[in-house]
């Protein structure tokens, strides 16, 4: 009988420890945990765990301030009408600006989705480390941030040197990837996405220096651009000149429409390590922008620029793209001298200006056309695939 009992005790133990297991009201390290039906109805609808990246970020203050450093969260819960309580995974926001102290917020994912919601109110400020040190900083204080992509999580891109989305000057002097700059002039208006920069005739609009090494033997410029309607035909060079890269030894490369690059090439065209191109193989004091641009050529257009030092393989060093379709590209000039000079590009520090806009030009060209600017992005890689139809902001990231 004794044995009895014993077995009889040994199976009630193991049958309440498949109880505890298979109802999980324990965690295997002994965490006490909540199950689906007990948790509250307030919980976020997204939880993200904790992986102990720091996060880059930047933050405006509404005292004109500006503090770099990198956030102790990664996580911020949020409360948005349409969609309720969210916990926001801070690896995948580019930006929030606040409409007001403890107001809406707006919010910008680097996938190109946004976002009206309040800050949940039991967060009252953010932790951000410094050169001042660990500070907790008071939300009511900071009217935007901005968060540079997180590689590591696959929501930025490993390829992208610089990205700006022209939505106000703060993103000019903190875009969403790349080195800080400075806003000249011109006027934010609506754009492709958000806002767009209006550079004006004869004038400079920002410049942003890019250091020693960011660029290289090979890489992509690529921007959205509007010329406003009116004369369909241009007649000159820099009409209009939409933006420049200068180095430190006068090299320069630019993007512009010319009746004539002065070494009769025509079209879109320019220069890359000042070796000159056109996309029309001759010149004509008039040109009709229709001829590159198509029947729409006063609106919104995709403008992409790319150089390989070693070639795309068939013979070619530079290409260019208007909305995603290869243009043919007319140089003539020191074409033997093209490869080294693309292998030489990392070497140098580059002064990025629109249109015209660097201490290491004696000259001062300006654009002889107003024009809209939109999401420039630079790449280390030499694209030559643009999903446009899918928009700016969501194109093979």
């Amino acid at each position: 009988m004794k044995c009895l009992l014993l077995l009889f005790a040994f199976l009630t133990c193991v049958a309440s420890a498949q109880e505890l297991d298979s109802d999980s009201d324990f965690a295997p390290d002994g965490k006490e945990t909540l199950s689906p039906a007990d948790k509250p109805d307030t919980e976020p609808a997204v939880v993200v765990p904790e992986t102990g990246a720091k996060l880059q970020v930047s933050l405006s203050l509404s005292d004109g301030g500006v503090l770099n450093g990198s956030l102790r969260q990664e996580d911020l819960p949020v409360v948005s009408d349409t969609l309720g309580p969210i916990r926001l995974d801070l690896h995948r926001v580019e930006s929030i600006a606040f409409e007001s102290a403890g107001g809406s917020a707006r919010i910008s994912f680097h996938n190109g989705d946004r976002l009206t919601a309040r800050i949940a109110e039991d967060v009252d400020n953010l932790g951000v480390e410094t050169l001042l040190g660990t500070l907790s900083v008071p939300l009511s204080s900071i009217s935007a941030f901005f968060i540079a992509p997180d590689v590591s999580r696959g929501t930025g891109h490993a390829s992208l040197l610089y990205c700006c989305t022209f939505d106000s000057p703060t993103a000019i002097e903190h875009p969403a990837a790349g080195p800080t700059g400075r806003f000249l002039g011109g006027e934010f208006v609506p754009g492709k996405v958000g806002k767009a920069l209006k550079v004006n005739i004869n004038s400079t609009a920002y410049d942003v220096q890019l250091p020693k090494g960011l660029l290289g033997s090979e890489g992509t410029i690529e921007f959205w651009a509007k010329i406003p309607g009116g004369n369909a035909r241009y007649v000159d060079g820099g009409d209009p000149l939409f933006l420049s890269l200068h180095d430190e030894r006068g090299s320069i490369t630019f993007l512009q429409f010319a009746a004539n690059n002065g070494f009769a090439r025509g079209g879109l065209g320019g220069a890359v390590r000042s070796w000159p191109f056109g996309t029309i193989s001759h010149y004509s004091w008039s040109m009709d922008y229709a001829e590159v641009l198509g029947g729409e050529w006063s609106g919104w257009h995709h403008y992409a620029m790319s150089w390989k030092s070693d070639g795309f393989g068939d013979g070619s060093f530079v290409k260019v793209f208007v909305d995603g379709r290869m243009q043919p590209v007319f140089g003539g000039v020191d074409d033997d001298k093209l490869p080294a000079r693309l292998a030489d590009f990392g070497n140098h520090s580059h002064q990025l200006g629109s249109p015209w806009h660097s201490a290491h030009s004696n000259e001062n060209r300006t654009s002889k056309r107003s024009f809209l600017m939109d999401e420039l992005k630079i790449w280390k890689i030499a694209k030559t695939e643009f999903s446009i139809p899918m928009g700016p902001r969501h194109e093979m990231l």
